[in-house]
């Protein structure tokens, strides 16, 4: 069995800085946010905790990344700003968790760390925004922290198509023991039906090139 008792769902910053009219538009958000919503529900189906981080600023810039852009004078998602806000459609309930954050790395200056040992929790399961930032970087960091990683690879997303799957196969070949499936395949592992799912085996084992890249990705 890939996921043992102590589970959690933990979503990065699907925010509304993201949507296709904020300042940092995904690409193909609303499908992303669709296979998003079918994880979420599956997971709370089978009582995990599910965890949304949000990036976020204090409205005077001082927690601000450096040469963060502005939105109507303050840095882009700050505290009270339409861009801070969860995706309308991803509303969480009130047994929902929110970890506040002001860096790519959700563990950084958070109490993320304190909340996952409250749960108990030793297995992740992470979707979000974006894949080749705040995602790659808490996925690293909770993998360097001893945690099983579980990646929904459609339920993440960045500018282009192309970064996104580089990255996530960045993971496939760092992240030891990681596994990685599609949102459909997921919800058919958490049923107890017959399901595909990638599980790393040794480092680097897919190492793509620029032609390569499509291939490999519908492969992990």
């Amino acid at each position: 069995m890939i996921l043992q008792d102590r589970s959690v769902l933990v979503i990065i910053d699907m925010q509304k800085v993201s949507l296709t009219d904020g300042l940092y538009p995904v690409y193909n958000v609303d499908n992303l946010v669709n296979k998003i919503k079918k994880v979420i529900d599956v997971c709370r189906q089978a009582n995990f905790p599910v965890v949304f981080t949000r990036h976020i600023y204090r409205v005077s810039g001082v927690d601000a990344t450096p040469l963060e852009f502005q939105e109507a004078g303050f840095p882009v998602c700050a505290k009270g700003s339409v861009s801070a806000e969860i995706i309308d459609e991803l509303k969480f309930e009130p047994q929902d968790i929110v970890v506040d954050k002001s860096r790519w790395n959700a563990f950084y200056g958070s109490d993320l760390k304190i909340v996952l040992k409250g749960l108990g929790v030793r297995n992740l399961i992470f979707c979000g925004v974006f894949t080749d930032a705040c995602v790659r970087e808490t996925v690293f960091d909770a993998f360097y922290r001893g945690f099983s990683i579980v990646l929904i690879k459609d339920c993440c997303g960045c500018h282009n198509s192309d970064i996104h799957k580089a990255n996530v196969l960045d993971m496939a070949n760092w992240v030891y023991g990681i596994t990685i499936f599609s949102a459909d395949e997921f919800a058919k592992y958490l049923k107890g039906e017959n399901y595909k799912a990638w599980q790393w085996e040794k480092p680097n084992s897919v190492p793509y090139t620029k032609s390569t890249l499509d291939r490999l990705y519908d492969s992990v």
